[in-house]
């Protein structure tokens, strides 16, 4: 790989490693044409660098060791605050990009990138692993390390890393970088259980700061290790940790209609309906923060963000034909994400709309709902998203969106414009006459002439 013969000279990148070495003119020339190219970290496009369109040419043992330099100059970079930190920025967006490439690292390798990262049990303090555990990409590392596990086998020294690391994150299921935290602890576990062989179940853990999270982890915590239906319902919960984005893929749906039919679809549509309606019933928690009355501002809690993703997974779970009652909850549930929080705007808009789609996917008496839920929403852009859904479903119904919101106008119970109620000894009967109520008391059948 041809290299810049009139490099600058950065101190952080004169490591000890065999790697370091090799690959210092890499990363000088790198970072000298980023500089040439003036780009900063955040508008950063190393798919434009000469010197990483030719990175990308290498092979993946090629990368491993530049994964290698790249992490050990950023260990330097760190240990010397006199170092450049926008360049530190740029090696580690590098860093980051290789870890998302297909490379190679032997086993004791691996153990020296998550050391560059801090992360080394046997020296480092707790606030130091968690230090490095926080500014480091420990997850996409982990990933790469599933890949090779996979391949090559778990040997004792990363089986005992692993098992460290899952260690030292038990019990951050809470409070500051608590979604990062337990993906990690996850990912490792899963790295853990696939290398115990296929009869080892997936470890399934949720973010406990809310009351649906609790209520996840103690399901996950009751089901029975031998049951059949075990595996599949933490295949499902697993899915609706990755519910991202705005609609569910092909793919997602298929992977989850699966699990469903293993699990079974009226034991899902039953949880489904108990998780519902705890979402309903949540409280919204409000704090008000500030040393005194003159700076203070309020929050509102409702669902740990990550914990919102699973929820949207629940969401979309639920398929047509869908029973009235849990459309009524769906509708429920969409108004209240939509609730306007001073400061910040809808509560949960994601969640929101994930439930607007669950309606709008189940037929007319879903539609129906969505319309009755549109009068409750003032939010200009959501109005505007049931608009286009009810417009979506019509013209796959066959109706028009004006005969929809007829349908979704309550009928209070009137059949054929009429309905009676019975109070006590007396009967009211209401009708509906020439466009007016009107309304007739009776009292053991006979016509009264007033109440």
């Amino acid at each position: 790989m041809q290299t810049n013969k009139k490099a600058s000279t950065y101190d952080f990148l004169h490591g000890r490693s065999p790697e370091a070495t090799e690959m210092r003119p890499v990363l000088t020339q790198l970072l000298d044409e980023i500089k040439q190219l003036d780009m900063s970290y955040y508008g950063l496009k190393l798919s434009e660098v000469p010197a990483y369109q030719a990175v990308r040419e290498q092979d993946a043992a090629y990368k491993g060791r530049l994964t290698l330099a790249a992490a050990e100059a950023i260990q330097q970079c760190r240990a010397n605050s006199a170092n450049d930190y926008q360049t530190r920025n740029l090696i580690e967006a590098l860093l980051q990009q290789l870890l998302r490439s297909t490379l190679t690292l032997k086993s004791g390798e691996w153990q020296r990138l998550f050391g560059f990262y801090g992360l080394d049990f046997e020296r480092a303090t707790a606030d130091a692993l968690w230090d490095g555990l926080m500014r480091s990409p420990a997850l996409l590392t982990l990933v790469q390390v599933a890949k090779h596990v996979q391949k090559n086998g778990l040997d004792s020294p990363l089986e005992k890393f692993l098992q460290q690391l899952v260690a030292a994150l038990e019990g951050y299921d809470s409070g500051y970088r608590a979604s990062a935290v337990v993906k990690i602890r996850v990912k490792a576990q899963e790295i853990l259980g696939a290398e115990a062989g296929a009869d080892a179940l997936p470890a399934v853990v949720f973010i406990d700061s809310d009351l649906f999270g609790q209520a996840l982890n103690r399901f996950v915590q009751a089901l029975d290790p031998v049951a059949p239906t075990t595996r599949p319902w933490l295949r499902l919960l697993q899915l609706w940790q990755q519910a991202t984005g705005g609609r569910p893929s092909t793919k997602h749906r298929k992977e989850v209609n699966a699990a469903v039919a293993a699990a079974g679809a009226d034991a899902v549509r039953t949880q489904c309906r108990a998780w519902l309606e705890l979402l309903n019933t949540m409280p919204i928690q409000e704090q008000t923060h500030g040393a005194d009355d003159r700076y203070t501002y309020t929050t509102c809690d409702f669902l740990n963000e990550t914990n919102v993703s699973v929820a949207k997974g629940l969401i979309w779970t639920i398929h047509p034909p869908t029973e009235a009652a849990m459309l009524q909850q769906l509708a429920a549930l969409a108004v209240k994400c939509y609730r306007k929080i001073p400061g910040k705007g809808p509560l949960a808009a994601g969640l929101g709309n994930a439930c607007l789609l669950a309606l709008a996917e189940n037929g007319l008496p879903g539609v129906a709902a969505l319309a009755r839920v549109r009068s409750r929403i003032k939010q200009t852009n959501t109005q505007e998203l049931i608009a286009r859904h009810i417009e979506q479903a019509s013209r796959a119904l066959g109706v028009s969106p004006a005969e929809i919101e007829d349908m979704a106008t309550p009928d209070f119970g009137l059949q054929n414009g009429r309905v009676e109620s019975v109070l006590g000894d007396y009967t009211a009967a209401l009708a509906l006459v020439a466009g007016k109520a009107e309304v007739q008391w009776a009292k053991a059948g006979k016509p009264l002439k007033a109440a």
